[in-house]
C-alpha cells in the first residue's frame, strides 16, 4: 500500500522508511487493529506540512486581532462557566467553535436549532412597523440610526453577514446608543424585539458586558426605559438625563439564538409603568415603576438598541455585548 505523491506531506519513499523505522510491518499488523491503525497514521498526517497549512487557512478567518491562545482560553472559559450543555470531544471541535464564536457565527446551538433561532427573527419581523435585519455590507450600524458613542474604542457594526455585532478596539470601557430614526411608535405602549445569535460574552473578572433593548427613547437619546441583557441575567433599567435607575433584575439563563421582547407599558390594563422582559416567550424579569422615575408622552416614542462593551483585569481587548440578527418594534 502507499500514498499519492505528496499525500499529507508524505513522499511514497518516506512512508515505506517511515513503515520499517518504527516496527517491521509484520508486527504492527499484529499488535494493532484496523481502527487502532487508522488513529495512528491520523496522527501522522495531522503533523506533517499539508495539514499544518490548512489548519493555517482555517484559521485566517479570525477576526478583531484576538490571538489564536487567547480565543481558545475565553471559548473553553465561556463553555465551562455558563453552558453545561456544549461538550467538546476533541480539540478540533473546540477550535471549530472558538473561530465561529469570534466571527459572529452561531455556537452551542445544532443546524436545527439555528434554523429555529432564524425562523425566530422573522417571526419578529412580520407585521412589525419597524425592521431591521441587518442584511447589508459591513459597516456602521446605517442611515436609519443616530449613534452616541461613549468610553473608549470599539463601536456596534454591521458585519456583512446579517448580524449587528461589536467590533472591540483597545481594553476600556465603550458605550453605543442606537435610536431608530426613521419612525416612532403611536402610542406609549411599545414593543421591541431581537433575536440574538451571540449572547454577551463573560466578563473574565472585569465589568460585565450588555445588550439593550430600548423604549421611549427622547431625540437627545438620554431618557429612555432599558430591558438590559447580559452573560447570566437581565433587568429593566430606566435612564433620565442619562442617570440609571435599576428597577428590576433577575439571573437568567442567557443562550444563543434566544428572542427576546421588552414590553414597555401594559397596554390591556393602561399601566405605563409596567414593564416585562421576555425571552423565548417566558416573561423573565417584570418590573413595576412605583416611583414614576420613567418618562412617556410624545416626546418619549423612539426606539432602539444599545451596545456596551467592557474592560477586563485579565487579558487585553474588551468584553463584548452580544450580537443581533434582527431588530423589529411597534406599537402593543
Amino acid at each position: 500500500m502507499t500514498l499519492p505523491h505528496g499525500g499529507g506531506g508524505v513522499t511514497p519513499g518516506d512512508w515505506w522508511l517511515h513503515q520499517g523505522a518504527v516496527a517491521p510491518v509484520s508486527t504492527m499488523r499484529t499488535a494493532r487493529g484496523q481502527d487502532a491503525m487508522s488513529a495512528f497514521y491520523k496522527d501522522v498526517v495531522k503533523a506533517s506540512p499539508g495539514y499544518g497549512n490548512a489548519a493555517d487557512q482555517l484559521w485566517e478567518g479570525l477576526r478583531r486581532g484576538i490571538s489564536l491562545p487567547l480565543a481558545i482560553i475565553e471559548q473553553l472559559f465561556q463553555n465551562a462557566a455558563h453552558d453545561v450543555t456544549q461538550f467538546f470531544e476533541n480539540t478540533e471541535d473546540a477550535l471549530t467553535a472558538t473561530r465561529d464564536f469570534f466571527t459572529g457565527k452561531w455556537t452551542a446551538v445544532d443546524s436545527a436549532a439555528a434554523a429555529a433561532a432564524y425562523a425566530n427573527a422573522q417571526r419578529a419581523a412580520a407585521g412589525r412597523a419597524i425592521v431591521d435585519l441587518f442584511d447589508r455590507p459591513a459597516g456602521p450600524p446605517g442611515a436609519n440610526w443616530d449613534v452616541h458613542h461613549f468610553g473608549g474604542g470599539g463601536s456596534a457594526r454591521v458585519d456583512g453577514s446579517g448580524h449587528l455585532a461589536w467590533s472591540p478596539f483597545g481594553g476600556l470601557y465603550s458605550l453605543d446608543w442606537m435610536r431608530w430614526l426613521p419612525a416612532d411608535t403611536i402610542t406609549d405602549y411599545q414593543v421591541i424585539s431581537t433575536v440574538m445569535s451571540l449572547r454577551p460574552a463573560d466578563p473574565f473578572l472585569g465589568a460585565e458586558a450588555f445588550s439593550y433593548l430600548l423604549g421611549r427613547v427622547n431625540p437627545a437619546i438620554d431618557t429612555f426605559v432599558a430591558g438590559q441583557i447580559r452573560c447570566a441575567g437581565a433587568g429593566v433599567v430606566g435612564y433620565v438625563s442619562g442617570t440609571p435607575t435599576v428597577l428590576a433584575s433577575n439571573p437568567v439563563t442567557v443562550g444563543n439564538g434566544d428572542s427576546w421582547d421588552f414590553y414597555v407599558g401594559d397596554a390591556i390594563t393602561s399601566d405605563p409603568y409596567k414593564f416585562v422582559l421576555v425571552r423565548n416567550g417566558v416573561p423573565v424579569v417584570t418590573a413595576n415603576d412605583t416611583s414614576m422615575v420613567t418618562q412617556y408622552g410624545p416626546g418619549y416614542r423612539s426606539v432602539g438598541l444599545g451596545m456596551q462593551a467592557a474592560d477586563r483585569t485579565i487579558f487585553t481587548g474588551q468584553t463584548s455585548p452580544g450580537a443581533m440578527v434582527v431588530f423589529s418594534a411597534d406599537d402593543q
